[in-house]
């Protein structure tokens, strides 16, 4: 890193925010791209602890494209895999199923946000949404995510089935929760995709909304450039429509089983 800093000097004087990556790109532009690519993973670290110090809003990085990276399309779950995550929580991992409905119909972020949440913020009278506070913010800041009517049903079939509604809504550790969804992807034969939740929330909201400084608002971006790279893919309105109507099925009376409260292992 300090070979890296030490490299351009040109630049040692401008202020963060002010960097630009057209200005990066001038720094870059007599570099093999091995050596381009390295720099600019050093500088997309400083730059993410920039912006989790709040000197930064947006990384010039992310704008960017690695030599050694080719374009593609951002990989999603189909409308069935969805519907199959979904129904093996409910039926055979009841308390993992508030992670799977606040990943997909939500887009919330599992890392930091999904996993520090609290039942408290998940409203479901009058104007159901869910409250992300600016403590568990990626970007620091409070905003609002609205409550799909799917979303609604899977929720209130999870407290109907005897699912812990207090505390934090995922009961598990970054560890246990991965090793939970892990078993659940095998369970239903369906490939784990990275950040694969949010970038399915996205590409299924838009054909129907059309509005993308709503979801921006909701995803907590404030990057137009970044947001288009990595949290939207093409879907047909009419895949868009059938994923919004994946619903559970209701537990027939008399087949409850509760939950005691409590933090998993």
């Amino acid at each position: 890193m300090r070979q890296t800093k030490d490299r351009f000097p040109s630049i040692h004087k401008t202020l963060a925010c002010d960097i630009t990556p057209k200005m990066l790109e001038e720094q870059l532009v007599s570099l093999p791209p091995a050596s381009r690519d390295l720099v600019m993973r050093h500088w997309r670290s400083v730059f993410r602890y920039g912006i989790k110090r709040q000197y930064l809003q947006a990384n010039p990085i992310e704008r960017m494209d690695f030599a050694g990276s080719a374009p593609k399309e951002v990989e999603i779950y189909t409308v069935k895999e969805v519907g199959d995550l979904l129904r093996d929580a409910l039926e055979n991992n009841l308390e993992l199923l508030p992670f799977y409905v606040f990943g997909f119909l939500c887009g919330i972020r599992p890392e930091n946000e999904l996993e520090n949440l609290d039942w408290q913020y998940v409203h479901l009278d009058k104007r159901k949404h869910v409250a992300i506070p600016a403590t568990i913010s990626k970007t620091h800041k409070y905003r609002e995510v609205d409550l799909s009517p799917n979303a609604v049903a899977w929720l209130k079939e999870y407290k109907a089935r005897g699912g812990p509604m207090g505390g934090k809504v995922v009961q598990w550790e970054h560890e246990s929760i991965r090793k939970h969804r892990k078993a659940s992807a095998e369970r239903v034969k369906v490939h784990w995709i990275q950040d694969g939740m949010r970038h399915s929330f996205a590409s299924y909201w838009l054909p129907i909304h059309h509005d993308v400084d709503r979801l921006m608002g909701q995803m907590g971006h404030t990057d137009p450039a970044t947001f288009s790279r990595h949290y939207h893919a093409g879907v047909p309105r009419a895949d868009a429509k059938k994923f919004w109507a994946i619903r559970p099925k209701k537990l027939k009376p008399g087949n409850v089983i509760q939950f005691k409260q409590g933090r998993a292992a």
